[in-house]
């Protein structure tokens, strides 16, 4: 150190004591000496610490948050809320149309009577059958037309008050008939299968024998052949209340 010499003696210059220089010199020293003291636990180690916890911090919880709620919210709600509403809400929807447009309305006869008829086979044996009764001429002119469904009973029987040629035809009838003509006596006459008339047809065609009936029983086609009335049949009577055996 340059403040420093051997041999100096101290010395009064009249203002002030003169002497070697070592004094600032030993101070400096001490200061440095004092400042080694702490040489055990290195500056550089503290000032590392210091940053590396500070790393630390950061290094958690900046990945941690947006990672988990991120990815996992828009994940899980976008894809599964349309699917299921999507897929699900029109198909039920569809369906709804296509069973109403297929089974359409029901229509069943209003403001006839009901009755029971009568009649003895070829065999002998006795087919009794519910029927609805047009015997009034607006009943006999309205007849089947628009009905969908016979609501249990088993047809309609029209009563004539004089016999004559009774030519039936399926205007604005929509039910496939089987019909079947009796004398004035109730003799069996002649039956024909009856299709409905096509929808803008200017003439629909007509059913029935050229011979005098007064009695004409419609009933479902294919029916009187189940029923077995055919040849040698005979309305024996209608008449009185009946309980359709299709009616619950």
């Amino acid at each position: 150190m340059s403040g420093y010499r051997r041999g100096s003696r101290w010395r009064w210059s009249g203002q002030r004591w003169s002497g070697p220089r070592w004094v600032g010199s030993l101070a400096i020293v001490v200061v440095l000496t004092g400042g080694c003291a702490d040489a055990d636990v290195p500056t550089a180690a503290v000032t590392a610490i210091g940053p590396t916890v500070s790393s630390v911090g950061p290094t958690v919880i900046s990945p941690v948050g947006p990672t988990v709620i991120s990815p996992v919210g828009p994940t899980v709600i976008s894809p599964v809320g349309p699917t299921a509403v999507t897929a699900i809400g029109p198909t039920v929807s569809s369906a709804g149309p296509t069973v109403s447009s297929a089974v359409g309305p029901t229509v069943s006869p209003v403001g006839f009577a009901e009755v029971r008829v009568v009649i003895r086979r070829a065999d002998s044996t006795i087919c009794e059958l519910c029927t609805y009764l047009a015997r009034l001429p607006a009943d006999r002119q309205r007849g089947l037309m628009g009905v969908t469904d016979l609501a249990g009973l088993d047809g309609m029987i029209f009563v004539y008050d004089t016999p004559g040629v009774l030519p039936f035809w399926m205007k604005d009838t929509v039910m496939p008939l089987s019909a079947a003509w009796f004398a004035d006596g109730g003799a069996y006459i002649a039956a024909k299968e009856m299709a409905p008339c096509a929808a803008g047809t200017e003439q629909c065609p007509s059913y029935g024998p050229s011979v005098s009936a007064r009695y004409v029983l419609e009933v479902p086609q294919g029916d009187l052949t189940r029923f077995g009335i055919g040849p040698g049949s005979t309305l024996v009577e209608y008449a009185g209340p009946c309980e359709p055996a299709g009616r619950g």
